[in-house]
């Protein structure tokens, strides 16, 4: 099919260059003077122009890979010409070169031939893959050579508009030349989703098309507090019931800060480290092999002021880097495995950079029904769809946010999180 291309292409080419206009400017350059480098999506063209001060413009006409007719030009001031418009890579392109002088006027005209590379759009499939992921799927797609192009993802679902089944676009993105991974959560929850990627250049033209079948969505569940159980293996936990801060309070169902609302003195609801906690660890004891999911970290919302301990600052022992490992012999130094991390910058300010920025939003929230209406503040841990099982899961907060406005005062690396919750793959 791809020589079938090249000799159309070929074709067109030969055609239009018996096509040029009349020859009146007697001077040429010499094929030798020419030389092409493939490059995603056509050829850079690299060019020495005869030393003539008649010589205004080098020019180039090709047809590129729709059959429009191209043309580039280019001066002394420059060296080289981008010939592009090309989709799948193809070797002898047929094109032709003419010098101008100022009047226009066209020397006679060197027919040549360049090879072109796969355009981003063709190249992106080469390292493109569909995988299960929780509740939807993931697409992981490699470094691309310089070059643009769109991706559109969609998956085979009920059209809500018209109750049949169709095919709904979820993302429209620029394909990045580092590559990528990028999840979807779909709103139809399905056991298995078909997913289609089609891509297209800068100029609109649909390029490709590729389908993944029965990609798994792994469904994930919370376990009830109940079911686990919070290890303290360095006695990091602090328990002051005068001030109401304990571990007790990470499974009380308090997400936002509702017991705290209204209350006068020191009295604080939530989860508190002793000093020296942050680079430290806990283990979540699952009683038995599970597919871990995620691990979430609640914060408090900005319900009360925060004397005592916190010194009026309580973001800055809120987590802002936090590792998960996963093991099944949790005595065992050399069973752990990285399974899952989160990392926002200590120093982050705004509300798309900082989970914890909420929590310290002004005005403070004082009537319930204003509470009721607030999303809750949390971090997500997640964790890669896999098949491997853990009883253990550690948890180790790395770093906590800095106060970038007051100064950060929390000199004693105190750590806290106001509600944990895990999730699994549901069975």
């Amino acid at each position: 099919m791809r020589r079938i291309y090249c000799f159309f292409i070929l074709l067109l080419g030969i055609v239009g260059c018996s096509n040029d206009d009349k020859v009146d400017f007697d001077i040429s350059i010499s094929e030798k003077d020419i030389s092409f480098k493939p490059i995603a999506g056509g050829a850079v063209m690299y060019y020495k122009l005869p030393n003539d001060s008649d010589i205004y413009t080098i020019r180039v006409s090709y047809k590129d890979n729709f059959g429009n007719e191209i043309v580039r030009e280019g001066s002394y001031l420059c060296d080289s010409l981008v010939l592009d418009g090309f989709t799948e890579a193809c070797s002898n392109v047929p094109a032709s070169v003419s010098l101008l002088n100022l009047e226009e006027r066209k020397s006679t005209p060197l027919n040549i031939f360049f090879d072109t590379k796969d355009a981003v759009p063709v190249a992106f499939f080469k390292g493109a893959d569909v995988s299960p992921c929780w509740d939807g799927f993931q697409l992981t797609y490699g470094p691309q050579e310089k070059g643009t192009g769109y991706a559109h993802v969609f998956y085979v679902g009920m059209n809500p508009h018209t109750q049949k089944q169709d095919t709904l676009l979820v993302k429209t993105f620029p394909i990045l030349q580092r590559g990528d991974t990028l999840t979807f959560t779909l709103q139809q929850q399905q056991d298995m989703n078909t997913v289609v990627v089609r891509t297209e250049d800068f100029r609109g033209y649909k390029v490709k098309q590729q389908v993944w079948e029965n990609v798994e969505a792994y469904k994930m569940e919370q376990m009830a507090s109940s079911d686990f159980e919070f290890l303290d293996p360095l006695k990091l936990n602090m328990e002051d019931e005068t001030h109401a801060v304990g571990v007790k309070y990470l499974f009380d169902g308090d997400k936002k800060g509702e017991r705290r609302l209204g209350i006068s003195g020191d009295k604080y609801y939530t989860f508190l480290s002793k000093p020296d906690a942050v680079g430290k660890y806990w283990i979540i004891d699952l009683k038995e092999g599970k597919i871990p999911a995620s691990v979430r970290l609640y914060g408090m919302l900005f319900v009360n002021s925060w004397t005592w301990i916190w010194n009026y600052q309580y973001v800055n022992k809120l987590p802002n880097e936090v590792t998960v490992y996963g093991s099944n012999d949790k005595d065992d130094a050399t069973s752990w495995k990285k399974i899952g991390y989160f990392y926002q910058s200590p120093e982050a300010r705004g509300e798309n950079d900082k989970w914890a920025y909420r929590c310290n939003l002004y005005p403070q929230i004082t009537e319930v029904q204003d509470l009721n209406e607030k999303q809750p503040a949390y971090l997500n841990v997640e964790i890669g769809v896999s098949s491997d099982r853990y009883r253990y899961l550690k948890l180790e907060v790395n770093s906590v946010f800095k106060n970038t406005v007051y100064g950060d005062l929390n000199l004693n690396n105190y750590v806290s999180f106001h509600e944990l919750e895990v999730f699994v793959k549901k069975e």
